[in-house]
């Protein structure tokens, strides 16, 4: 923990005095007492009234009536009446008072909604007959500077500032949590994990006074620390794995993500978190580190559907990098001045654009990819190589490897070229009688869906449709004059426009193609014959994917989309695969062939790059083509360069040591593709500034006055030094900023209480709600500035305060009193957000890894939810081994469609910054938790787990284990027979493994399992 120079070890977690000794220490030390008399505050009580019932039509912009209330002197002015809204001293004459008392809807104000409670009027009220005092230029709360209050030695501030409202309250503080329940909710809180028994058992069993402030440094030191704290931040920074909009197509960004985990591990100051984000690419000699922390601002979405304008789609992306500074650093709905001046609070259209100025020079993110096609666009980037010490290794032994088989590839090659004539010599006799291949000239061709082809210069033919189909059927007619035809050749190639090199044209990451069928028809060329299929004796293929050989074509499979061939692994490279005819076929005058290709698999898994040839002569071995018969045929020293060319590739493919060391060269350039350097989009400014101006109504192409980049005017004067982001991220951590520290430490106890001492936690403005402690927010804000920004430190204050160790029980009367609980007279009880409830879940089941870092992974979801039209096609492939149970952190974000059960918890899709996730209670959550893949194997798991630890005791004790391990609690005799009841039942009717099924089920679904509490 960081402290201030010179000050002392705090030791508030162990303070022990009475609570009624507490209350009265506390009443005495704050003049709690002498303040209940005061008078009325306009910053504080009146002004908030105003600003949520009059406001919406009596601001500064276009008010209603031409009457403002944004300042004494307009509100003695009048509107149109140019009647005074009050009169002081006198509330009973005062215009405001009747208005909003009245029971007349035409006279009522405002006149929507259910008006000004009795308590609002009653202030308002005091406030007028006490004069009506309104100070002119005075400052909206969250734009002074915070402020400590002294705190008397010995009690935790949070505790002193809480106790002191609840004494004014009327209330008293409730007992702290039982110990279990308190550990389960720290741990909750600080690393998103639930405890282990034996944590538990460790925590009960020590009866130290600090007992529990060393559970919490333990939990801060934890490396799962940072992962939990990191998704609130990725959540403020848009975090996700694709770039949104119709074309969802994914990105590398994930090294950022790891990097925020990092930075939260060691406690990164927070004034050094801020401005490495925002500026590290600017500061000098950056670290790799440093650059790739800029990625915070790179999170955002970037629209690269077909007809986007790259230069509108570049502004919008820096209208979301002011907009998200603002929330994230500002607690500001600064978005509002993008076309006018803020309606309620003081931030002009300048201030919006002299921020916008400082994000408008950085590179071009999207361009069009033929500057001559105005539909075209594609993603530039800028990206920044990920250094990686093993791969490096790696990479580096696979060099050495290939520059070894080169050599040894040279060397075969030499032999051969002096082997030539002999070779050529025992081919001629080898071949005298056996089969020749003929390329065939593809007259027609028809796709089912409409997909489009060309016929290339080789006779193959390649799909050129950007949109894929999921299914296809190729119709394909040959005329050829060959006659004893013995057998077709089907090559699938591969091609540098296909997803991957293909030859399948669905996927990128797995480009397969699944041929259901394989019909040929024949008919004479000339007269009315009629077609006849032919019929084949056997098929053979270069590689058949396991459970799809290439024998499957030749068995009538009519409608089974799950048989024929198929080539998973063995995919960016060619295929062939060969049928031969049970008799000759071919009619004297030509033959008109027809082939049919059924692929009705889905997925878009159809053959992308096509050829066919025909076979004449006995089949057997490996066939020769045409041109390899017809090179023969010349002597040698008439032969072309070409000719010669293509006679010695064809003997290298002949040659198994040579095709073999070429494969394992293959392999070995495969494995260096794999262990490609890894990259993450960066910020990156160009070397001559853009010239930045005001947008008239907020329009691009509308350019009005020019701004330079400056810091909003109502939070700190002009600074003509402030010219670059790295100005900007030093000014937000400054103390010239009054808002980034307390809206920082309001955050972190939203998290921990559910909500924040300032409710609206996404506006500090005028229209947001007042803190219901404000001296507490401003002593914590201090702190943290004071203490070295540090977020643990912070973190550790409310932790250990008697506060958040409170019981969450709430009575009746709380409920009546305090269902929000603003005041904080109960301890924090609220469902536990999407990724928590899957880690807790398997935490619970023995299932969950701890495994940190690298690319995203894949967890099972319902099968379709990528399917799409447009844009890159996707298959998920769950995860394999450990990953498939890596924590929530770590769950890939297509923003298209994001992991459903995470949705389902009020997980968003980040396609924008997220300050305050909503918490929703719906029959959705439930079914979830019953029936997803996910929760169904963590219940299995979980039953397992029970019986594995327990193998020999009573069904008692192993419910007590089991509750035990879901809840860190010991169970209540009700609910112990509740159990137990159920698991009797499910063993008579189901066996004894479904009846653990059940009551593992049963645990993992209650509600305090998903509920910190």
């Amino acid at each position: 923990m960081r402290l201030r120079v010179g000050e002392p070890k705090r030791d508030w977690a162990t303070v022990r005095l009475p609570m009624q000794l507490r209350l009265l220490l506390i009443l005495l030390l704050s003049g709690a007492a002498t303040r209940a008399g005061t008078g009325v505050d306009f910053r504080r009580d009146v002004r908030p009234i105003l600003a949520t019932h009059c406001y919406d039509c009596h601001s500064e912009q276009k008010p209603k009536g031409e009457l403002r209330l944004t300042s004494r002197v307009n509100a003695l002015k009048g509107g149109k009446s140019e009647t005074p809204v009050f009169v002081p001293g006198k509330s009973t004459e005062s215009d405001l008072i009747l208005r909003v008392s009245s029971h007349d809807k035409d006279e009522r104000m405002p006149p929507k909604g259910d008006g000004l409670s009795e308590k609002e009027i009653a202030t308002l009220k005091r406030w007028i007959d006490a004069g009506a005092e309104w100070p002119e230029n005075v400052k909206h709360w969250a734009y002074e500077p915070p402020q400590r209050t002294a705190v008397p030695a010995g009690i935790n501030p949070v505790d002193h500032f809480v106790r002191t409202r609840l004494a004014e309250e009327g209330l008293a503080p409730s007992p702290e949590a039982v110990r279990a329940t308190l550990l389960r909710r720290v741990s909750l809180d600080l690393t998103g994990l639930p405890p282990t028994p034996a944590e538990v058992d460790a925590f009960l069993s020590d009866t130290k006074p600090d007992a529990y402030e060393r559970a919490v440094d333990r939990l801060l030191a934890s490396p799962q620390f940072g992962v939990r704290w990191a998704r609130p931040w990725l959540d403020l920074a848009r975090y996700a794995d694709s770039h949104g909009f119709q074309r969802d197509d994914f990105r590398d960004i994930w090294p950022y993500r790891d990097w925020v985990v990092r930075a939260l591990n060691v406690d990164m100051p927070f004034d050094r978190f801020t401005i490495e984000q925002l500026a590290g690419d600017l500061l000098p000699n950056a670290t790799d580190d440093q650059i790739i922390a800029t990625g915070f601002n790179r999170c955002n979405p970037c629209n690269v559907e077909a007809g986007t304008e790259p230069e509108e789609n570049r502004v919008n992306q820096v209208f979301d990098r002011v907009n998200t500074l603002g929330a994230v650093w500002l607690g500001t709905t600064i978005e509002c001045s993008q076309c006018h001046d803020h309606k309620f609070d003081p931030f002009t259209m300048r201030d919006y654009y002299s921020l916008f100025a400082f994000f408008n020079n950085t590179a071009l993110e999207a361009d069009r990819a033929n500057a001559n096609t105005l539909g075209s666009i594609r993603f530039i980037g800028p990206y920044r190589d990920v250094k990686d010490a093993k791969k490096i290794a790696e990479r580096t032994a696979i060099e050495t490897e290939r520059m070894k088989l080169k050599d040894a590839i040279a060397e075969r090659e030499k032999e051969l070229a002096e082997g030539a004539g002999a070779w050529e010599a025992r081919l001629v006799a080898e071949t005298t009688n056996s089969a020749q291949q003929h390329a065939l000239d593809v007259a027609d061709f028809d796709s089912l869906a409409g997909s489009a082809h060309r016929v290339l210069d080789d006779q193959s033919v390649l799909l050129s449709d950007d949109n894929t189909p999921a299914t296809d059927t190729y119709t394909l007619t040959v005329k050829t004059q060959l006659t004893a035809i013995t057998g077709f050749k089907l090559e699938a190639l591969t091609d540098p426009s296909l997803p991957g090199d293909g030859p399948g044209r669905g996927d990128a990451g797995r480009p397969n193609f699944v041929l259901n069928e394989f019909i040929v028809a024949a008919a004479p060329a000339v007269g009315t014959g009629e077609a006849v299929r032919v019929k084949f004796a056997k098929a053979t293929a270069s590689f058949s994917q396991k459970n799809f050989p290439v024998e499957e074509l030749l068995t009538d499979a009519t409608g089974d989309k799950q048989s024929g061939w198929a080539i998973n692994p063995e995919f960016s490279k060619p295929h062939w695969a060969t049928f031969e005819c049970a008799e000759p076929i071919g009619f004297p005058g030509g033959t008109t062939l027809t082939f049919k290709l059924v692929q009705n698999f889905g997925g878009g898994r159809t053959l992308g790059r096509l050829r066919l040839s025909a076979f004449t002569g006995k089949l057997g071995g490996e066939p020769l083509s045409d041109d390899i018969a017809k090179i023969l045929a010349v002597p040698r020293e008439k032969r072309t360069v070409g000719q010669a060319k293509a006679l010695a590739a064809y003997h290298a493919k002949q040659d198994k040591p040579l095709v073999s060391l070429r494969e394992q060269l293959r392999q070995a350039d495969l494995r260096l593709l794999k262990l490609k350097q890894d990259q993450t989009l960066v910020m990156q400014e160009l070397a001559e500034p853009r010239v930045s101006t005001m947008f008239n109504r907020g329009v691009y192409t509308d350019r009005g006055e020019p701004v330079q980049p400056g810091t909003p005017a109502i939070l700190t004067a002009a600074n003509p030094e402030q010219r670059t982001r790295l100005d900007l991220a030093r000014w937000l951590v400054s103390r010239d900023n009054p808002l980034a520290a307390r809206v920082t430490v309001n955050r972190w106890w939203a998290e921990l209480f559910g909500r924040g001492l300032v409710g609206t936690a996404e506006d500090f403005g005028i229209k947001g709600e007042q803190p219901t402690h404000p001296e507490l927010l401003d002593w914590l804000a201090c702190e943290f500035m004071d203490g070295g920004w540090s977020m643990k430190h912070v973190l550790k204050v409310i932790v250990t305060s008697v506060t958040y160790r409170q019981s969450s029980r709430i009575t009746p009367e709380l409920l009546a009193r305090d269902d929000q609980n603003k005041l904080l007279a109960r301890g924090p009880r609220h469902r536990l957000d999407a990724e928590t409830i899957r880690d807790n879940a398997l935490a619970i089941a023995g299932l969950l890894s701890l495994k940190q870092g690298g690319p995203s992974i894949r967890p099972p979801q319902p099968d379709g939810l990528w399917d799409k039209v447009g844009g890159q096609r996707y298959d998920y492939v769950v995860s394999s081994g450990e990953d498939r149970y890596r924590r929530g952190l770590y769950v890939v974000l297509k923003r298209g469609a994001p992991y459903p059960s995470f949705v389902n918890f009020d997980a968003s899709a980040r396609m924008a910054c997220t300050v305050k996730r909503s918490r929703s209670n719906t029959p959705l959550q439930a079914l979830t938790l019953l029936n997803d893949p996910v929760y169904v194997e963590a219940a299995q798991a979980f039953a397992k787990r029970i019986l594995a630890e327990q193998p020999t005791a009573s069904v008692d004790v192993r419910i007590r284990h089991a509750f035990r391990l879901a809840l860190a609690r010991e169970p209540k005799d009700s609910e112990l027979q509740t159990l137990t009841k159920l698991f009797e039942t499910e063993r008579t009717t189901a066996g004894e493994a479904a009846a653990w099924y059940a009551v593992a089920t049963a645990l993992l679904n209650l509600d305090e399992t998903i509920t910190k509490g």
